[in-house]
């Protein structure tokens, strides 16, 4: 219960400071807005968590591939690049991080079943949860 409290508590904060103030609204948003914000994005939260919990996308187990297939898609380029390359900047990390993203999730998308693609009709024979098994078989032998 108390992971659950963090992230929506992120959540919230996330998209009442970060998104409504400093983006939406730049010429100043009251704390009374900034908390029906966060309150609404909090509920939006909760609304899709009981959504996925009576609809599982998938095992367990693949949801939580997925997710960290998605972040480090999302995540590790721009890391690497800001250590080492000096010329990174905002708007570059920004298209990095929106591109890894858009790339990666369409892919976990096109492999759903739903879509009529199965398990083996996957690009170049290559898993969308293909990183983080990797990583798994590294670390459990």
């Amino acid at each position: 219960m108390s992971t659950a409290a963090g992230l929506l508590l992120v959540i919230s904060s996330a998209a009442s400071h970060d998104l409504y103030f400093r983006v939406i609204k730049k010429t100043g948003a009251s704390e009374k807005e900034q908390m029906m914000v966060g309150r609404i994005a909090m509920g939006v939260a909760i609304l899709f968590a009981i959504w996925a919990g009576i609809n599982p996308p998938a095992f367990v187990a693949q949801v939580v591939a997925f997710a960290f297939g998605l972040a480090a898609a999302t995540f590790f380029p721009i890391l690497i690049l800001g250590i080492f390359w000096k010329k990174a900047n905002g708007p570059g990390a920004t298209a990095g991080m929106l591109t890894g993203l858009a790339f990666t999730g369409t892919y976990m998308i096109y492999t759903l079943e739903v879509f009529g693609t199965g398990a083996n009709d996957h690009i170049f024979n290559v898993s969308p949860e293909a990183s983080v098994r990797s990583v798994l078989r590294s670390t459990s032998s």
